[in-house]
């Protein structure tokens, strides 16, 4: 997935991927500037989350 960038260059798979962004500054080739207190620096970032089944 990281070396994609275009949806036709994916490929189906048999699992399914998760990907969660912790922090994100804006959406990619925006013009617009990104406020300050919006503005994300790279920096190490720790955070947990759970993922638990649902049942029908």
């Amino acid at each position: 997935m990281e070396e994609t960038w275009y949806p036709y260059q994916l490929k189906k798979g048999k699992q399914v991927t998760l990907n969660l962004d912790h922090k994100v500054s804006g959406v990619g080739g925006t013009p617009v500037t990104v406020r300050h207190q919006y503005r994300t620096y790279p920096d190490e970032y720790h955070y947990r989350i759970r993922v638990q089944p649902v049942q029908k």
